[in-house]
This record gives C-alpha cells, sequence and structure tokens, in this order.
C-alpha cells in the first residue's frame, strides 16, 4: 500500500525495483492516513504479507498500535512486524512482535 505523494511513489519505485515485488495498491487515502484508516485498508486484503510506505505520524501510531512499542519512525526507517493472525481481518492492539526495526543511518549510512 503506497500513498500517491510524489516523493513516496519515487522511494516505492526504488524499493519495489530492487525486490521484484509484483503487486502494489496506490491510493490517495494512505496520504497522512491515521491508524484506523490504515487498519480499515488492511483488514481488507487477501494477502499473506504487506509493506507499506508512507508517511507520519499514521505509520508511527500504527507500529505503536500493532505491537505496544514505543518507537518512532523517522524518514527512511524500516520495520518489519509478524502478526499472529490467519486473515487481516483480525489484526487487533498489541498484537505484533517487531522482527526488524532500522533506522535510517542503518538503511542510508552517511557519505
Amino acid at each position: 500500500m503506497i500513498s500517491s505523494a510524489k516523493r513516496t511513489q519515487q522511494t516505492a519505485e526504488i524499493i519495489l525495483s530492487a525486490i521484484n515485488f509484483r503487486t502494489r495498491k496506490d491510493d490517495p487515502v494512505f496520504y497522512l492516513a491515521e491508524t484506523e484508516q490504515l487498519l480499515k485498508e488492511l483488514n481488507t486484503l487477501d494477502v499473506k504479507s504487506v509493506m507499506l510506505i508512507g508517511h507520519n505520524d499514521g505509520l508511527t501510531d500504527l507500529v505503536r498500535f500493532l505491537t505496544g512499542e514505543n518507537n518512532y519512525l523517522r524518514p527512511a526507517d524500516y520495520t518489519c512486524i509478524q502478526l499472529p493472525v490467519s486473515s487481516w481481518e483480525y489484526v487487533s492492539q498489541g498484537i505484533g512482535t517487531i522482527l526488524t526495526f532500522l533506522h535510517q543511518d542503518v538503511v542510508l549510512p552517511s557519505e
């Protein structure tokens, strides 16, 4: 799920081409979406895994909602969350486990 913002679209192109990701959903609703809207969209999915590329504070709030942890996503941060559910419709607060949390200085080292 990808925000319609130009910079997010550019970032998505780089990431998705590097990992050969086939399916994508671009939607203006993801631009500055809050947790409730992101969850509403996630609950409709019929796929096993999802990558969200978007904006704060919505993504930070979603990570906090899903995991109960107080992490903050800065620009270019990455987190991978495992959810013990068989379907996105069963996603609820605090059930997620952070598998990976990379800050921008790890993902994009300074030159």
